[in-house]
This record gives C-alpha cells, structure tokens and sequence, in this order.
C-alpha cells in the first residue's frame, strides 16, 4: 500500500508532498482502510480523495530540491489536530 502526502498548498492547488512506500503495520493498514472508505468522496487512476483529509506524523530523511518529503516513513495517526 502506498500513501500519498498532500498538504502543501500551491497557487490555490494542494500537490502531494510524497509517498509512503514502505507498509505499516497490518492492523494500521486495515485501520487505514476502513477510515478511507468512510471518508472517500471520489478517487481517479493515480488518488482517492478524501473529505476530511487524514493526519498522520511521519518520519523522514528532510525535504528533496523540489519540496518532497524524502523517505517518508509513518509512525502515527493523529486524530486531535484542530
């Protein structure tokens, strides 16, 4: 399963910021699953859009040249974000 980051707003658009290629955990992907097919307002060949978006903390190597996330590895869920 891989994630895709989107957070960083550009001109009006949000671009992914990375990918989370490496797996989580199976019972985190079964939790992953269960939430985004709650909150899944319409998806294409590349994303599943989600409506509210999901936050989750990640682990990374710092930011490539072109503003990705590099390496992004998850480490939580964080459901209290305001």
């Amino acid at each position: 399963m891989s994630l895709s980051l989107r957070r960083l707003k550009e001109k009006g658009n949000v671009r992914p910021t990375g990918i989370i290629e490496f797996p989580a955990p199976p019972d985190v992907r079964k939790a992953v699953w269960s939430i985004v097919n709650q909150a899944k307002t319409h998806e294409d060949k590349e994303f599943i859009y989600l409506e509210p978006d999901i936050a989750m903390k990640v682990k990374s190597r710092g930011f490539t040249k072109r503003g990705m996330i590099r390496l992004p590895v998850f480490q939580v869920f964080l459901f209290d974000v305001s």
